[in-house]
């Protein structure tokens, strides 16, 4: 009879670790979970439900025990989850208990609006769009806040699976605030500038004017030495940003004949806010502008531009590099 309890016993203990193993082992592609699979886990979700729903099938009573046996797979957290085909059932579940929730990225550009990034995020995945856009206010909100135009930082950011705009847009403003705070505390603004506000729309006004890294003190200089001699900016890109949504790719001559709130052809000084995000380079640029007399300047057609001190000089370049061609 002991000999018989022995034995039993040691069926009993070779069959718990044949059990413990194969569910170690057994690949999701044969309990018929795809290639790959996004899973919601809901707050209070059991590791029996979960383990049923990886195996897209009721548990079974081996299944039970074997959730009996590793207590370590009990403390589910809620969150998106990826799992595919070359994880075993253990490993799945793993994840879920770790909390190793789907993370993806996505990457804001500088000199883009804001309007463009939203339109951008509405077709990103994982994004829960919460935030909208009002033309006529030139803003953009949550039910909470407005979030303002230039005052994100382009940046590429890491989110959670279902996470939702208006927390990625928090980020990227109190990420923009540190960046204006270090780089104050290393300069000061120059005389022209009599805010940050105005700091970060000449920057934004820099971004969309050059892409060239060594022209943005240089065309920082051209508008400041301008805003201090009382000129108008007269910069294309506050027309297109007055123009708003319906600007056709085609800047007219009515285009720049035409009020509005942010073109600097008719209105004198800075506009009333940015007209995109500004990089950090553009930031700096009005800190540490290029020491030049020049007061003008055009695209040569390559990317980068010429830049003049006088109407003479800047009506001669304009003639060689735009109206000739």
């Amino acid at each position: 009879m002991k000999s018989f309890v022995t034995g039993l016993c040691i069926l009993c203990i070779v069959f718990c670790v044949a059990l413990g193993i194969s569910y170690s082992a057994i690949p999701l592609n044969k309990v018929r979970v795809s290639d790959t699979t996004i899973i919601t886990i809901s707050p209070g979700t059991s590791a029996y439900q979960v383990m049923a729903r990886l195996q897209n099938q009721p548990l079974s009573f081996l299944d039970k025990i074997w959730l009996k046996w590793h207590p370590e797979y009990q403390n589910i957290k809620a969150g998106v989850y990826q799992v595919d085909s070359s994880m075993t059932l253990s490993h799945a579940l793993r994840l879920i208990v770790t909390g190793d929730v789907l993370t993806q990225s996505v990457t804001l550009i500088e000199g883009q609006t804001l309007r463009q990034w939203l339109e951008q995020l509405e077709k990103v995945e994982g994004l829960v769009m919460d935030v909208s856009y009002e033309q006529d206010a030139w803003h953009y909100y949550d039910a909470e806040r407005d979030y303002k135009e230039g005052y994100l930082l382009a940046n590429t950011y890491q989110y959670n699976h279902g996470s939702r705009v208006s927390n990625l847009f928090k980020r990227a403003e109190k990420k923009q605030l540190t960046v204006i705070e270090q780089l104050l505390s290393e300069a000061s603004l120059p005389p022209e500038i009599n805010n940050i506000d105005e700091w970060i729309t000449l920057a934004s006004i820099i971004e969309k004017e050059t892409g060239q890294e060594d022209e943005r003190g240089l065309i920082a200089g051209v508008f400041l030495n301008r805003l201090r001699l009382g000129m108008r900016l007269q910069t294309d890109p506050t027309v297109i940003y007055g123009i708003g949504p319906s600007f056709n790719g085609n800047i007219t001559r009515q285009d720049l004949r035409t009020k509005t709130s942010h073109n600097t052809y008719r209105i004198d000084g800075l506009p009333p806010t940015p007209i995109a995000a500004p990089s950090e380079a553009s930031l700096k640029a009005v800190l540490y502008p290029d020491d030049t007399e020049a007061l003008y300047f055009v695209a040569k057609g390559d990317g980068s531009h010429h830049f003049s001190k006088t109407l003479a000089e800047h009506n001669a370049a304009v003639r060689k590099y735009q109206l000739n061609k």
